[in-house]
């Protein structure tokens, strides 16, 4: 998809000043930061309504899944 925005000279500083290469990099990692805070809230919401499994049981199919022993 691509967006076309109008930006002034003080967002491209901005940009610039969080250490980002390009406006495109910065508002790549701002989607991105979004992107994580909404799944933490997800997984805080599901803890919080007792959508939960025990750790063993997800360990055990995660070894499973990907081909590891108990002892890695």
């Amino acid at each position: 998809m691509t967006i076309e925005l109008q930006l002034d000279d003080d967002t491209k500083r901005q940009s610039v000043d969080a250490g980002f290469a390009s406006v495109e990099e910065y508002l790549h990692d701002l989607l991105q930061r979004d992107k994580n805070r909404l799944a933490i809230l997800k997984g805080i919401q599901d803890a919080d309504s007792g959508n939960v499994r025990p750790f063993e049981d997800f360990d055990q199919e995660f070894r499973a899944k990907h081909g590891m022993n108990k002892d890695e």
